[in-house]
């Protein structure tokens, strides 16, 4: 039962909106809007992929200098370290 209603209200609607679209807009304006529509999605897309190519390579730069800041510091604590070892067979 619920699906026979289901059903009517669904053709009713898909009636009532083509009634719409074949009788009051003109098929000019229903290409127009959705050649419209098709670009600013093709357009959105299109900005999203570059914000998330600004953040991938933002992120990927801190991380280098974030590696290269790694690779300092152990440089010198392998300068300190050695020099203990040196300063330590010197004293004994």
């Amino acid at each position: 039962m619920t699906e026979c209603v289901y059903i009517m209200q669904k053709n009713t609607a898909l009636t009532s909106m083509s009634v719409f679209w074949d009788y009051c807009v003109p098929p000019r304006w229903t290409t127009d809007i959705y050649a419209r529509t098709v670009s600013r999605i093709a357009d959105n897309t299109i900005a999203a992929a570059r914000l998330v190519n600004n953040n991938v390579f933002s992120n990927l730069d801190a991380f280098k200098t974030s590696i290269q800041n790694t690779r300092d510091n152990l440089k010198e604590v392998s300068r300190i370290g050695s020099m203990g070892l040196l300063c330590a067979c010197i004293t004994i």
